[in-house]
């Protein structure tokens, strides 16, 4: 979701922030009541990091820089798993960004993440 939210451009830190791993699934209390949850992806006992890690992006944002999924990649990672109570939020999101970016949008990039992934559907 943070991806969705940066390509909107609101750099807000959010309560929990996804990251996608090839070793860990865990939910870790960084401060107060901000977390980090991490996820692997695995399908048949095969971790599907290095299928989608070509998608990857890196957003700078002062002097840090960040892996960050790709617009295609964010959209269909939140829509595919929205928690319960950030359902709404995200089905917003998407709908901007479909608006913003319907031509820049690489279709391939979404056909292929699809078609290569297809445990999710």
């Amino acid at each position: 979701m943070k991806a969705l939210e940066f390509a909107l451009q609101q750099y807000d830190i959010p309560e929990t922030i996804d990251v996608v791993t090839t070793h860990k699934n865990a939910c870790e209390i960084v401060i107060f009541d901000k977390s980090v949850c991490y996820k692997t992806y695995n399908h048949n006992k095969t971790n599907l990091f290095s299928r989608i890690k070509k998608y990857i992006t890196t957003i700078k944002i002062g002097k840090y820089s960040f892996p960050c999924a790709s617009l295609e990649l964010a959209l269909l990672e939140s829509l595919h798993n929205p928690s319960a109570m950030h359902a709404t939020l995200i089905y917003e999101y998407a709908k901007k960004i479909l608006r913003k970016y319907k031509k820049a949008l690489k279709r391939e990039h979404i056909d292929a993440i699809v078609n290569g992934n297809k445990h999710h559907v």
